[in-house]
């Protein structure tokens, strides 16, 4: 990873365990090989982003957050009404 100019960490997330190479533009949605196209990810971040691009990985995430905190709030009038 090095020898391309990559960080031996995880792009997202920092971690150096598990790490991949992973395409910016996934390979499916016409992405190349190209150094630019390569990102370095760990497994767990790139399970999670699978076939999206960033901007789709960070629409879906800010929806599941919306929904998380939603939950959250709902879990602590439950918890003060206890």
């Amino acid at each position: 990873m090095a020898k391309y100019g990559m960080k031996p960490e995880c792009r997202y997330c920092g971690t150096v365990e598990n790490l991949r190479i992973d395409h910016i533009h996934p390979r499916k949605l016409g992405g190349g090989d190209e150094q630019e196209n390569l990102q370095v990810l760990c497994l767990t971040c790139n399970s999670l982003k699978h076939n999206m691009t960033e901007a789709e990985l960070k629409e879906w995430l800010g929806k599941w957050i919306v929904k998380f905190e939603k939950r959250l709030k709902q879990a602590k009038i439950i918890i003060t009404r206890i």
